[in-house]
């Protein structure tokens, strides 16, 4: 699913990804809208994103173009391993609901 994102103010900042990958995982992203970028919206997200799949007791997913080098640097901060490639774009997975991709 994709949701709208909100600032603390309730300004619209861009979108939230957040839906079923595979069985065991969820793939989660972001798309803000680009006067917003720089500002930690996006490490914040993805923190509340990872919390709302363990609670799932899924792993999750990023999956980017591997020109985006701040989603790289966000998964790796938060512990996504480099899984390979799909359609074109790099994806990142983390280990968090027990269960093994």
């Amino acid at each position: 699913m994709i949701y709208a994102a909100e600032d603390n103010n309730g300004k619209y900042i861009g979108y939230v990804i957040y839906h079923d990958y595979d069985e065991i995982s969820v793939e989660l992203g972001w798309l803000l809208n680009k006067q917003e970028w720089g500002k930690g919206y996006a490490s914040r997200l993805t923190e509340l994103l990872i919390s709302k799949a363990k609670r799932e007791g899924k792993n999750a997913v990023i999956e980017y173009d591997s020109n985006q080098t701040v989603t790289k640097h966000i998964a790796e901060k938060n512990g996504f391993v480099y899984a390979g490639s799909n359609d074109g774009c790099d994806v990142y997975r983390l280990t968090i609901g027990g269960k093994k991709n």
